[in-house]
Order: structure tokens, then sequence, then C-alpha cells
């Protein structure tokens, strides 16, 4: 017999197929039932609707990116090389992801509010990681002694004026701009912050 957490990670995983297929917009929960090959009760069993559905699968999703990119995180890199390298990995990750859903990025781009909920998922996480970032180039020399506060801060503004970049290439899908305006930002505040 298979756990709750099994069958929930199950409907978790055949969504992911279902909402490129479909979208947001479009999908049903009877289409979602269909691709988990679970029926309509065990569903809702575990979501109420699709949008439930649809944050369980962006969480999954976002915390893998996150995970991904926290990996880049290391005591020995300089302030700008952790950042940059965190930063590539997620807009990297984020490309694919345009690729890959590429209805649920129209759906996006027709009805933002959608968006709104997925830049919140992770936010603390992410927030936490960027302050991590800014401790190891305090305690490397990158970045000059802040207070707790202040620090917090900056890791609160840089993360937020960083996925201002990644919601610009969600929306407007050119990656290729944001990854130099990245780039950019990154070396203003490495060169800011010492």
């Amino acid at each position: 017999m298979k756990s709750t957490t099994d069958v929930k990670q199950q409907i978790i995983a055949a969504s992911k197929e279902a909402f490129k297929r479909y979208g947001f917009t479009k999908i049903a929960m009877e289409d979602i039932a269909k691709a988990s090959g679970k029926s309509r009760s065990t569903l809702y069993h575990y979501f109420k609707n699709k949008t439930e559905v649809f944050d369980a699968v962006m969480l999954d999703i976002l915390s893998a990116i996150l995970a991904l990119a926290s990996k880049q995180i290391q005591k020995n890199k300089n302030l700008k090389d952790n950042l940059w390298d965190f930063q590539l990995v997620k807009l990297n990750e984020l490309k694919l992801l345009i690729d890959q859903f590429e209805h649920v990025v129209s759906d996006i781009r027709v009805s933002p509010e959608i968006l709104n909920k997925i830049t919140h998922v992770l936010k603390n996480e992410e927030i936490s990681l960027v302050y991590q970032i800014l401790v190891i180039g305090i305690e490397n020399g990158d970045v000059a002694e802040i207070e707790a506060a202040e620090l917090d801060f900056l890791a609160r503004s840089l993360v937020l004026g960083m996925r201002n970049l990644e919601v610009d290439a969600l929306l407007f899908g050119n990656m290729v701009v944001e990854i130099k305006q990245l780039e950019r930002l990154v070396l203003i505040i490495a060169k800011g912050l010492k």
C-alpha cells in the first residue's frame, strides 16, 4: 500500500506533463486525473482544484531549481562569483521551464496574476541563500561589515531586484538580454559592497 505522500508525489509528477500539454487555463481536473492514472475522487482527496495542483507542481519545480542553485554557493568563491553562479543557474533553469511549459507561459503572459503566487513561493528560502552569499562575502573581505538588520534588508532587496530580471525573462522571453543585465547587476553589486 502506498503512503499518502507517495500518491501525492505521483499526482504532482504526472501533473507536470499535463500542464506542459494543456497549460494552466485549459487544463481540467479530469486531464490531471487521466495523466496521473488516478480517479477524480482520489485527486480531490489531495487537492481542492487545479490551482492547488499547479501550486504543488510549481513548488516542486522551484524547490529543485533553488536546490541546484544553492549548490553553487561556496565559501572559497568571491561575492561576484557566488552571486553570478547562483543566479545564472536559476536563469538557465528558467529558460528550460519556459521552453518546456510554453502553454503555461502563454497563460501567464495573458494573466500575470498566475505569476504572482509563483514568485512568492520559496522567497524566504531564496533570501536566506543570498544572505549566506553576503555573509561569505563579508568573511572573505569582498563586502564591508554590515549590521545584521541591514544585511537582511540587502539580501531581500537583491532577491527582489534579481527576481525582476527573471519575471522579465518569463513575460517577454528575452533571456540573452536578461543574462547580460544580470551580469551588469552582479558586477555593480560586487563593486558597490566593497
